[in-house]
C-alpha cells in the first residue's frame, strides 16, 4: 500500500528540516580541541626556589612566590610583560599568625606566551624611596619550550 499525498509531501519536508537542523548545528560547533583553547587553564606550578629553572609550553600559568613583609613597607616589583611570557596577577598573602610585623608571601602568576628563554628579575624594595637599591634582587629563569598554540 502506497501512502500519497499532503502525508508524503510533510514527512519529506519534517525529514529535510530535521537534516537541515542537524547540519546547521554541527557547523557551529566547536572541536573538542577549540573547546579545550578556551578552558582557563589551571596554574602547572607553584616556584620558591630562583635556582630552579621554570619549564613551560606556550599557554601555561606559573606562579612565582617570595617572601614579603608588608609591614615593612616593602613589595616586591616583577616585570610585567616579556617577550616570552606576561604578569596575569599579584597578590599578597598575609601570614597565617595574624602577629603584627609577621612576614606574608607575595604571588605573581605569569602566563608562557611565545618560545624562547627569559630571565625573570624581582626588586624587593618600598616603592617611594626613590634612588634607593633594592633591599634584595631574586631571578628566575624561565624557559618557555615549544609552539605557540594560536
Amino acid at each position: 500500500m502506497m501512502i500519497r499525498g499532503p502525508y508524503v509531501k510533510a514527512t519529506i519536508l519534517i525529514f529535510i528540516g530535521f537534516l537541515l537542523f542537524l547540519f546547521t548545528g554541527c557547523s557551529h560547533q566547536k572541536s573538542a580541541y577549540e573547546q579545550l583553547q578556551e578552558i582557563d587553564l589551571p596554574v602547572i606550578g607553584k616556584y620558591t626556589d630562583p635556582s630552579r629553572v621554570i619549564r613551560v609550553k606556550p599557554g601555561d600559568k606559573f606562579v612565582v612566590i617570595l617572601d614579603s613583609n608588608a609591614t615593612a613597607g616593602y613589595s616586591w616589583q616583577a616585570p610585567e610583560r616579556t617577550a616570552c611570557v606576561s604578569l596575569n596577577s599579584h597578590r599578597y598573602e598575609a601570614p597565617e599568625s595574624g602577629m603584627t610585623g609577621a612576614g606574608g608571601r607575595e604571588h605573581f602568576e605569569f602566563t608562557a606566551r611565545s618560545q624562547g628563554k627569559e630571565t625573570l628579575v624581582f626588586h624587593y624594595l618600598r616603592p617611594w624611596e626613590k634612588n634607593t637599591a633594592p633591599a634584595k634582587t631574586e631571578t628566575f629563569t624561565v624557559e618557555v619550550i615549544g609552539k605557540s598554540k594560536k
